[in-house]
């Protein structure tokens, strides 16, 4: 799981070698407690209206999400962390890159397209994606995660992944299997799954992917 399958690769993109260095990715541990990050400005009338996805399409994030003792949502494309019994806020609203170093590129910058939320009901964690435009030379795709290190995301802690996607394409929400967390994407034109190392991130231990045809 910690290396990208390079004949799978090869044979949907004609990549290999140099190009498919295979990637591991070693965690950012964020201690911060949510409650003291500075909140988006609340949007009020008169401000530019914020456009957001399509939240019927099939790889549109996913809004709102309830795991043991809280409940998660994206609002107008902040988080927000509420009690579960009663809805109370708790933290909020704030910008998913402010769970990042502030200015790391690119997971620690702003972007229009909002975050999606996931739960590992099994484990219970919290899971936070962005995904980003292509970028650099190989035009890879920037997909950021973060998983919470308990069911507590206000004080908790989480681990922070950037990975880099040799693909053309990529879904916004995450899929979370017995093994991996997964998402649908493209590359050479053909449907793709690609699969994060579920066990290595619960440890907040490096963790790479495999990318299989779907």
């Amino acid at each position: 799981m910690h290396a990208i399958n390079c004949v799978v690769v090869s044979l949907l993109v004609g990549m290999c070698g140099a190009a498919m260095t295979p990637q591991v990715v070693t965690p950012r541990v964020q201690d911060v407690d949510l409650r003291t990050l500075p909140k988006s400005p609340v949007w009020k009338p008169g401000d530019p209206v914020r456009e957001v996805g399509d939240l019927k399409r099939t790889d549109a994030p996913r809004t709102m999400l309830t795991l043991e003792r809280h409940t998660m949502r994206v609002v107008n494309g902040a988080l927000t962390v509420h009690q579960a019994a009663g809805d109370a806020l708790v933290a909020g609203p704030f910008p998913f890159a402010s769970l990042w170093p502030s200015g790391a590129d690119p997971c620690g910058v702003e972007v229009e397209w909002p975050p999606s939320i996931q739960v590992d009901r099994t484990a219970g964690r919290w899971l936070v994606s962005q995904r980003f435009q292509p970028t650099g030379p190989e035009n890879r795709v920037p997909v950021c995660i973060a998983i919470s290190r308990t069911a507590d995301p206000v004080s908790g802690g989480w681990a922070l992944y950037d990975f880099m996607l040799p693909v053309s394409r990529s879904d916004a929400a995450l899929d979370v299997g017995n093994d991996a967390y997964q998402l649908s994407g493209e590359a050479g034109g053909k449907a793709v799954r690609i699969s994060f190392d579920r066990a290595a991130m619960l440890a907040g231990k490096p963790a790479g992917f495999t990318i299989s045809p779907r």
